[in-house]
């Protein structure tokens, strides 16, 4: 009888360790499931969210005003615009919603910088305080060279003043005859300073654009963190910012696919964007 009574023991316990062996093995599986249907869906959303900003990044673009393309009550000002846009495109056709935001703003952050390409940063013929890089790099790794160009008013002529830098040596070319006062420090090579009023003297200073010589890595681009103003008031707009965020009608658990797009309102001299007008550091366009 004992030896029966430890078999009986011996059976139960061991299937209720099956049991829970079959449970546990259930819930992962479940889990897995679910974590999968999770990540389709997102795929999904973030293909919606991209078709959406693209195709108001073509009709919109950077030179027209925003409240032509917005129904009224969809802008908060001249400089701010949002609305809501439903959709079924997804192959349950689930509805969804998707948030556009575009905005005009001041703030420069956050922008990939590819070798020999640039942007330009619209000043006020006023402005004479500081702007301020902060770049994403490793310095201890990555050594790059940059380009920085200074438009100014001369007398009623443009002048472009071009110099060289390599944040490493700390050491500028003079490309164009005039070196900038810009400020690096040894112990954070990734920021440096350019101070206008050091610069333009009588003339008027009317965009600066940074350019990456050399990334300095296997990467082909360096990544701008910001580009802030020491007055920020006294700056025109910098950059057309579109957002576009899109999740399932009605629930809240939804995965939520954001896309964010920056672009520069000032294009480049006698180039848009992505091409790039090299000088010998001596143009001057009347």
């Amino acid at each position: 009888m004992r030896i029966k009574g430890q078999i009986l023991i011996t059976t139960l316990l061991s299937l209720t360790i099956i049991s829970l062996l079959v449970a546990s093995l259930t819930m992962i599986a479940g889990r897995d499931v679910v974590q999968l249907a999770t990540s389709e869906r997102y795929e999904e959303f973030y293909n919606i969210a991209e078709t959406e900003l693209r195709n108001h990044i073509d009709q919109i673009g950077i030179s027209s005003a925003l409240g032509s393309f917005f129904e009224e009550g969809e802008c908060i000002d001249a400089f701010w615009c949002q609305k809501n846009i439903s959709s079924n495109f997804t192959p349950e056709d689930i509805l969804t919603n998707t948030l556009l935001v575009v905005r005009d703003t001041r703030e420069i952050k956050e922008m990939e910088i590819k070798k020999d390409s640039s942007f330009n940063i619209k000043l006020n013929s006023n402005y004479t305080g500081s702007i301020i890089f902060d770049w994403d790099y490793d310095p201890s790794q990555v050594d790059i060279a940059f380009e920085v160009s200074l438009l100014v008013n001369n007398g009623g002529k443009k002048e472009v003043l071009r110099d060289v830098y390599n944040p490493s040596n700390i050491l500028g070319v003079g490309v164009s005859g005039v070196l900038f006062p810009i400020g690096f420090s040894q112990a954070n090579k990734t920021h440096f300073v350019i101070d206008l009023s050091a610069i333009i003297l009588n003339k008027e200073a009317l965009w600066v654009t940074p350019r990456i010589l050399s990334p300095g890595s296997d990467s082909d681009y360096v990544i701008l963190k910001s580009a802030t103003f020491s007055d920020l008031s006294n700056v025109p707009y910098q950059i057309r910012e579109y957002i576009s965020e899109t999740s399932q009608t009605g629930i809240e658990s939804s995965p939520v696919a954001k896309v964010i797009s920056r672009i520069p309102l000032t294009p480049q001299i006698g180039s848009l964007f992505d091409y790039v007008l090299l000088t010998d550091g001596q143009l001057k366009l009347d």
